[in-house]
């Protein structure tokens, strides 16, 4: 069953994915960035890459990954009331913080 909701977390989170990917490799390039966080920002390229190819999969195949992970966190939950309407939501919420947030922590820093 896809809802609207599930479409806009499904968009909500590839749109992190791909920002996310974008802005670890900004900050990859600034000459201000110590050695040890432009590792730590190539691995988050890497693993938001590896993440985009499988957007562009999912897309050409005409599969729904995402929905179904989403979908499977909400019938996990559905046994208490309120989390299964909370927790994929903050799950969500946590995942985009943490693509976005990242890049932003490691490159920011000054040397």
């Amino acid at each position: 069953m896809e809802t609207k909701k599930n479409c806009i977390a499904e968009i909500i989170h590839h749109i992190a994915t791909i920002l996310g990917f974008f802005i670890a490799g900004y900050y990859f390039l600034q000459k201000r960035t110590k050695t040890f966080c432009k590792v730590l920002l190539s691995v988050h390229m890497v693993t938001q890459g590896y993440g985009i190819l499988k957007i562009i999969g999912d897309t050409i195949d005409g599969k729904k990954r995402f929905m179904a992970s989403f979908e499977h966190v909400s019938e996990v939950c559905n046994e208490k009331e309120g989390a299964g309407r909370v927790l994929p939501w903050l799950l969500l919420s946590a995942a985009t913080v943490f693509k976005l947030g990242v890049p932003v922590l490691l490159g920011g820093r000054k040397k």
